[in-house]
This record gives C-alpha cells, structure tokens and sequence, in this order.
C-alpha cells in the first residue's frame, strides 16, 4: 500500500543517511526499509484515519504559519514520528527498562564521587600542612616539566591535550594570560582543596531526560518489557509541549490504536499489547502525571 504524503515525510525523517557523500549504514538502512514495509502492510490495520484529529483547534494557528501541511496531517504526521523514534529505540537497544536502573546507579556514583571529593580534598590539606608546617618539599622528577600537583599547572596540561585542542586554540591568549596571572599574585587563590571541596558539597538529583522515559520511571505497577515500552510511548507524545496542549497528542488515540501501533512499529507479536491493557496504562499514566 502507498502510505500518504504525511507518513512519507515521517519515514523520510528517520531515513539513516551517510556523512558527507557517504552511503549510509547497510544494516540501518535496511530496518529502516524493514520497518517502511511492515507499516505499509499494517497500514489499513492502524486507523489513522480514525484517530480523532479535529478538524479546528485552537492551536492550529500557529501550526499553519510554520507548516505547510494541513494542521490535521500534521497532527498524524507527529504520531507517526514519535511511533518511529519507538521503533529506532527498540532496534538499537535503546530500552525502556535501562531507565531506573540507570537512575539509581548514577545516584550511586554521584554519591561515590562527592565522597571520594571530599576524602581527596582532606589528603590534598594534609599534604600542604607537612609541606608549610614542616619545611619539607617534593617536586616532579624532571624538573621542566609541569607538576600535575600543582592546580594551576594541572590546568595547563589538561588544555593541551589533544581531544581539547581545538577548544584550547580558540582562547589560547587568554589562557595564557589568565595562568600568568594566577600563578604571580600574590593574593589567596583557589587551589585543589577548594575546587574539591564544590564536587564534595554538590546537591543532586537524578531524573531521566526523556519525557517517555520520565513515565517508565514515574511508573508504581508492576512492569513487562511490553508495557514499559507502551508507557514509554505516553510519555513521548506529551513531549510535544511546545507544540500542542498537554496530553493532546495522547488524547487522539483510543487504546486499540495505541496497541496497534505498538506493535507494528516494536515487531512484537500479536498477544503483546491489547486494548484494555493500554487502556489501563493510560490511566496509571494520567494519575501519576496529577501526583
């Protein structure tokens, strides 16, 4: 079946394309191709014509002065994109249930290294107390080299390294202005205890970054693979903010699109996602977006 104009340019988009006069990646280019004909032949089976995309709403003024396709389309069209960024999400291993794991060990490790921080910055205040308080001194074994010690000469050698040397380039006058600077006044500086002692005392709190891996993590059921991907889509048609109303996008699909929709774009087989279920996530969803 022909897919209409709307649901082309939501293909073309996820089209991989090649750098520069480059092909594009063989095996991406053929899910891509995999995934075009599996919706083409699911076509009728998904409704689109169906969903309930009003005729006039009062958000399609905007739309019509940045669009060029009629607002409805675009309604579909923006359903159909971020169903895509599903399937490219699946087919890469980009799954929904690396989200809280995640969470917790960046928890973990931010909570490591702000201890570590600030057991570091008490090693560094040790060591300038037997330097000072007990004329003793220690210094690099090749005596023109920079002393990674040393806070200041730790900055230079990390701004000639080769990964930052386009950066470094571009300020390279002022850097060295500003290191001249700091190591010749005389006046109280900051030096590693001080800059350790900003990582030790950092408050954070870890979130997902993605509206629909916000909805996997707000999620207090009892999760599946299927149903973490089906709240996982709830959440990414609300990340369309800037755009529509919230939950507008949502609203425009009944549970039995939502399954279908599922299905077709993730592969899944056929007993993965029904209506009823889809229709109970989506109200998990909505209650845990009011609380």
């Amino acid at each position: 079946m022909v897919l209409p104009t709307w649901a082309e340019r939501a293909f073309e988009k996820h089209r991989p394309r090649g750098a520069g006069n480059d092909d594009p990646d063989p095996e991406r280019l053929e899910w891509w191709q995999g995934c075009n004909q599996r919706f083409a032949l699911r076509w009728t089976d998904l409704g689109a014509m169906d969903w309930d995309i009003p005729d006039e709403h009062q958000c399609y003024s905007d739309i019509r002065r940045h669009v060029i396709i009629n607002p409805p389309d675009f309604v579909r069209m923006c359903i159909l994109e971020t169903v895509l960024d599903l399937a490219w999400d699946h087919s890469v291993g980009n799954a929904p249930d690396r989200v809280t794991p995640s969470v917790k060990e960046l928890e973990s490790l931010n909570t490591k290294i702000a201890s570590t921080a600030r057991d570091l910055a008490t090693l560094f205040r040790q060591r300038d107390r037997l330097r000072f308080d007990n004329a003793v001194e220690d210094c690099v074994t090749d005596d023109a080299a920079l002393d990674g010690f040393d806070f200041w000469d730790a900055l230079e050698l990390a701004t000639n390294l080769p990964h930052v040397a386009n950066w470094a380039n571009v300020a390279q006058h002022e850097t060295e202005r500003f290191l001249n600077i700091a190591r010749t006044q005389s006046r109280t500086k900051p030096r590693w205890p001080e800059l350790l002692d900003q990582v030790a005392g950092s408050v954070r709190v870890v979130v997902p970054s993605d509206a629909g891996d916000v909805a996997v993590h707000a999620s207090r059921t009892k999760a599946t693979e299927w149903s973490r991907w089906g709240r996982r889509l709830l959440g990414t048609l609300d990340d369309w903010s800037g755009t529509f109303p919230s939950g507008f996008l949502r609203a425009r699909l009944t549970g039995a699109h939502l399954a279908c929709l599922l299905e077709v774009a993730l592969d899944a087989p056929p007993e993965a996602f029904n209506k009823r279920q889809m229709e109970r996530l989506s109200d998990n969803y909505e209650r845990s977006k009011k609380s």
